[in-house]
């Protein structure tokens, strides 16, 4: 019986632990996005002249991977571009491409 109890309660705790991580992670990304977004819109606008709207951010996969692609356009255009962005190397562009 105590064993039961004992389990249950460590089951519990673990789940909101990882249930807790879980929003930081969020946190985490949600910050990240910002910034990248916020990075993009000044390189390009240093770089290529142009007020550049972003659209989405991508999180590149894989373990160890600390890259986004910033998606947007030039404003009052279609044309879709992205600003690749390293957010593990202090937001350092890596450069920019066409979608």
């Amino acid at each position: 019986m105590i064993k039961k109890k004992l389990f249950g309660i460590i089951f519990i705790i673990g789940t909101l632990l990882i249930a807790g991580c879980g929003r930081e992670d969020d946190k985490d990304m949600k910050e990240i996005e910002e910034t990248a977004s916020h990075i993009a819109s000044e390189y390009m606008k240093v770089e290529e002249k142009m007020d550049f709207i972003v659209t989405s951010v991508d999180f590149f996969d894989g373990q160890g991977v600390t890259t986004v692609a910033v998606n947007g356009h030039e404003k009052g255009k279609k044309k879709e571009l992205a600003v690749i962005i390293d957010y593990g190397d202090d937001y350092r562009v890596q450069g920019t491409a066409e979608n």
